[in-house]
């Protein structure tokens, strides 16, 4: 017998871009006041030929768009009881990311994401309803590698140079579960969970201002859908007993 539940259905992500560096940006000093020096400004940022590399790292916060998948609809949910995902943040700017653009407007952007989630087991402990109960088997984890195919253009906001960008790509995610010990190990028995790799479409949109023609900072939220399917097994020391797969 076997079943399997989604652990991820859609996430939200808000990225904020700590650092950009335009690599292949013309370099123009700026440091003389008045409107000749920041008009040469704007050109210089809003100059963008085709071959530009750009290289930064961004901080993030996601939302989980479905947060119980379908777990409450199969036979693992039924069995072990996990019915709630919860998204565990990290805020530290470690999500490195490069575009590349192949004419004035268009290019291919290529990141690392990972997603993080707490396998939560909540309910009442009883029909009375007197006591509310929450605790954690474990995370799931899906890593990889994100690439967008985006499309960039230049405005002007606050008398700053900038870009509007939007963007459609795939990612492949690798599954993990980072099973608790208590979970893991039950006495005469262990257990184990599966997690599928997944294919993601997502989506983008990104509003950066330059801060110098090299340097930019920006806000880029993006959505991503990945469904990863689960199988869990309970495995026995007694070598009689089959193992329970659901």
């Amino acid at each position: 017998m076997q079943s399997h539940g989604h652990c991820y259905t859609g996430s939200i992500a808000v990225l904020l871009s700590i650092l950009a560096c335009d690599v292949l940006a013309q370099v123009r000093a700026t440091t003389a006041p008045g409107e000749a020096s920041r008009t040469a400004f704007i050109a210089d940022a809003n100059n963008t030929p085709p071959g530009r590399l750009r290289v930064g790292t961004r901080m993030t916060y996601f939302i989980l768009l479905n947060e119980e998948g379908d777990l409450k609809d199969n036979k693992f949910a039924e069995s072990m009881s996990i019915n709630h995902l919860d998204a565990e943040q990290d805020y530290l700017p470690i999500k490195v990311y490069a575009d590349w653009f192949f004419t004035e407007t268009y290019g291919i952007e290529l990141t690392w994401e990972r997603i993080k989630a707490s396998a939560d087991t909540q309910g009442w402990t009883d029909d009375d309803r007197d006591e509310w109960e929450s605790y954690s088997d474990g995370f799931f984890v899906m890593t990889g590698p994100l690439v967008t195919f985006i499309g960039e253009y230049p405005v002007t906001i606050a008398s700053l140079p900038a870009r509007l960008s939007w963007g459609i790509g795939l990612a492949y995610l690798l599954g993990d579960f980072e099973a608790e010990d208590w979970w893991r190990n039950r006495g005469s028995a262990t257990h184990s969970m599966e997690i599928d790799d997944a294919i993601g479409f997502l989506a983008t949109a990104d509003c950066r201002v330059y801060a110098t023609e090299s340097l930019s900072f920006d806000i880029y939220a993006r959505y991503l859908k990945a469904d990863a399917d689960d199988t869990f097994t309970i495995t026995y020391e007694d070598t009689d007993r089959e193992p329970q797969v659901r």
